[in-house]
């Protein structure tokens, strides 16, 4: 499942710099409509492609992707 912008490929993951491999946990989109928004409250991610881009609202299943400017919303808390 992807959502709006960039869908990843089939990369092998590699963590380091610009690594998307890091907690969405009190993070917020930082561009436009969703702005402000938490990301652990948006759910058009599945978990195939956890890793969202915050100001493109995209998912990947590419740990290195969108410079850095993403997360892993499997890191998030289960939704109630």
């Amino acid at each position: 499942m992807s959502c709006g912008g960039k869908t990843g490929g089939d990369a092998a993951p590699s963590a380091g710099s610009g690594s998307c491999d890091v907690s969405c946990v009190d993070k917020t989109f930082t561009a436009g409509s969703r702005e402000g928004e938490s990301v652990c409250g948006f759910d058009q991610c599945g978990s195939a492609t956890p890793f969202v881009g915050l100001d493109t609202f995209g998912c990947s299943n590419q740990v290195v992707f969108w410079g850095g400017n993403c997360c892993n919303v499997n890191t998030c808390p289960p939704k109630k």
